[in-house]
């Protein structure tokens, strides 16, 4: 056709969002997927009991991910004890875990 103009191809939503949370594999909930590289950047950055997270805006930056699925990711590490959050200025901090938790925590890593 002549008289149209080539089109790009379409560039997948993620390279738009400029990037994807890592290890995120297809068909993978994103709040997961940043609940599983969270808990692993606390490890890394061994981070205890009482410290808090950089700022939210700082995480969706880092991550790449929509609030909603930030915030869900949250609350997935809340529920195992590894994060508490606190209302107003306080955030987000790591929290103890408990060896009762352990399991449900094994239980997302295998998961995937």
């Amino acid at each position: 056709m002549a008289g149209k103009a080539s089109r790009a191809p379409a560039k997948p939503a993620a390279a738009w969002r400029g990037g994807a949370v890592s290890g995120c594999k297809r068909g993978v909930k994103a709040a997961v997927s940043v609940a599983l590289d969270i808990a692993r950047d606390i490890t890394a950055q061994r981070l205890k009991a009482g410290d808090k997270l950089p700022r939210e805006a700082e995480l969706l930056a880092h991550y790449g991910v929509s609030r909603a699925s930030l915030r869900e990711g949250v609350r997935i590490l809340e529920v195992q004890g590894l994060l508490s959050i606190r209302p107003g200025p306080g955030g987000v901090v790591v929290g103890a875990a408990h060896p009762a938790n352990l399991g449900r925590s094994l239980t997302v890593h295998l998961q995937f």
